[in-house]
């Protein structure tokens, strides 16, 4: 018996180090978040944070193995795919790695062999970009001791959600006012409105897709938080109201919390404008927001509610839209002023159909602001360039 002991003591001994090796005791402490132009909130170029600098990554040697680390690190299921040469724009600062090798099982970035933290020939062109699940990882703790450091750290959270407090409202579908509430460590919080905008309620608005927000009556709110025991969440939120979803959003200052339990203020409450879709009746104060006058934009060719090439009426003429510089954000604008909420996807290249010219040629504009489409043609693109 005694060589078959000495062989499992050297084999933990083995695995022991193998470990160690894994986890150095004084490996780097980075922080990531996603950036960039035309992305979701699981998606982005791959921006990391080290030594007090916020810098990018090389795409050279990256792989999907590289990308289900960062994406695992940022708290997400695993990583979709991943995108080389600055997909989402270039970015700024340091290149803090490159040559990137990792195995996939890697619980930091900072633990994949790569050339040392700044060691790199590479350019902004070769910013890296990942696409995460949307699935979190339950229980995931976010923030960390190096997030709570850095002021321009995104909100990270397993779940966001618009619970309806009064009878009123929870008697309404869908729910268009309510607590909002994030999962953190799988249970639910609810946030303090110590600092809270309604550019943070536009926000919350278009995710659960309703295209505006409005204020609402604090009274009966203040009732209820005074009778019920409140959970916060330990964080304000700074929306600039152009995210496409909270996780977008940058991280506020800590709250101080009295007893980990309450704030100066109330929990937050988020009151939506429902669009032509959900509006109960012309009635009911909703034919303020929506009148039904004729639509200047319009949506073709789509399978579904809610998706289609955009189509735009001028002097009495339809015309398309250029998908130069065409992303999330121009899509809200567009589905706002449908009467819906946050864009979910923004299609480029004719992929729902191009128009007849029928002997002349259409009309085509550009998105000029952040809230109208409509305000002048744009130069000429390439047919497949023309319809979204």
């Amino acid at each position: 018996m005694a060589p078959f002991s000495l062989l499992s003591f050297l084999a933990c001994s083995l695995v022991l180090c193998l470990t160690v090796a894994e986890e150095p005791a004084d490996k780097p402490v980075i922080q990531l978040r996603l950036a960039g132009n035309k992305r979701k909130h699981n998606e982005g170029r791959v921006e990391l944070y080290y030594s007090g600098e916020w810098g990018t990554v090389c795409d050279d040697d990256f792989s999907i193995y590289a990308a289900h680390v960062v994406c695992r690190q940022l708290g997400y299921m695993e990583a979709k795919a991943w995108s080389p040469s600055s997909k989402y724009g270039r970015g700024e600062g340091r290149i803090w790695m490159d040559n990137v090798h990792c195995n996939g099982h890697e619980s930091s970035l900072a633990l994949c062999p790569h050339n040392g933290f700044g060691v790199s020939d590479c350019k902004h062109t070769e910013d890296v970009g990942v696409v995460c699940s949307e699935k979190r990882i339950p229980g995931f703790n976010f923030l960390n001791s190096a997030s709570n450091n850095v002021a321009t750290a995104n909100v990270q959270v397993e779940d966001v959600r618009l619970r309806a407090i009064l009878g009123g409202q929870r008697k309404r579908i869908p729910v268009t006012e309510g607590y909002v509430e994030v999962k953190v460590g799988g249970k639910w919080k609810q946030l303090c409105d110590e600092s809270w905008t309604l550019m943070n309620s536009r926000v919350i608005c278009g995710m659960f897709g309703f295209p505006g927000e409005k204020r609402h009556n604090p009274r009966a709110y203040k009732v209820y938080a005074r009778r019920r025991k409140i959970s916060y969440w330990g964080h304000s939120v700074n929306c600039t109201g152009n995210e496409s979803h909270l996780s977008i959003c940058r991280l506020g200052a800590p709250l101080t919390l009295k007893g980990n339990s309450s704030c100066t203020g109330t929990p937050v409450v988020a009151s939506c404008v429902p669009g032509r879709a959900f509006a109960p009746t012309p009635m009911t104060g909703f034919r303020k927001a929506y009148r039904p006058e004729q639509p200047l934009v319009r949506l073709k060719g789509g399978a579904l509610v809610g998706e289609g090439r955009v189509e735009v009426l001028k002097n009495g003429e339809w015309g398309t839209v250029c998908d130069d510089n065409w992303g999330l954000q121009a899509a809200t604008v567009v589905c706002r002023e449908l009467g819906f909420g946050t864009a979910q996807e923004a299609l480029t290249g004719g992929r729902l159909g191009q128009v007849s010219q029928s002997g002349r040629e259409n009309r085509v504009y550009i998105l000029a602001s952040a809230s109208s489409l409509l305000e002048r043609p744009s130069h000429t693109c390439k047919p497949y360039e023309q319809h979204l």
